[in-house]
């Protein structure tokens, strides 16, 4: 059996985003690899994220590999259950958190969090982002923000993320942004 192969599994175009741009920049490590393009199956980057569906549409292939799926959401409660007849073809299912939802990463990145904290209450980040700091929602303009930053200050602001108390994660296998981070 070959290396093993990763899909990421996104909520939206900002994850999206994010994780082509950490990928590009070597900057996601999982189990002692660095994941590179090469690394991933098929596309790579997906937004099914449904288990079963997810499994019917890109599993009813031969592998010579085992996958491992990295959820990116904002909430630890999601089920993402493997049936029974794929479990084989998966080693294993890793959910990476980024709670309250992926825009708290520009607000923490802006040094805008106690400015958000006012209006938290009343507004999500991804309304806050684009209403405050005019970032829309689409896959462009984070990339374009987070390419314009620079990976070092991603890098930086996912370990900030991880520090603040909405991202302690609870549930078994469930890890930040930054528990994946290739620190090298």
């Amino acid at each position: 059996m070959s290396t093993d192969k990763y899909a990421f599994i996104c909520e939206g175009n900002a994850e999206k985003a994010l994780i082509k741009f950490l990928i590009e920049n070597q900057k996601i490590q999982i189990n002692n690899t660095i994941i590179k393009q090469n690394n991933l199956f098929l596309e790579g980057i997906f937004k099914e994220r449904n288990a079963k569906k997810f499994c019917e549409k890109y599993l009813n292939i031969d592998m010579d590999f085992k996958l491992i799926i990295c959820r990116i959401l904002d909430s630890e409660k999601e089920n993402f259950n493997i049936p029974k007849q794929y479990e084989l073809k998966v080693k294993d299912v890793i959910n990476i958190v980024t709670k309250p939802e992926i825009e708290i990463l520009i607000i923490i990145n802006e040094n805008k969090y106690d400015d958000y904290l006012k209006l938290a209450n009343s507004k999500k980040p991804s309304i806050f982002v684009k209403e405050q700091l005019k970032i829309n929602k689409d896959f462009a303009s984070h990339y374009a923000y987070w390419q314009n930053c620079g990976v070092e200050s991603l890098c930086t602001t996912l370990k900030r993320h991880k520090k603040y108390k909405h991202n302690k994660n609870t549930y078994k296998n469930n890890k930040s942004f930054y528990d994946i981070i290739n620190t090298k």
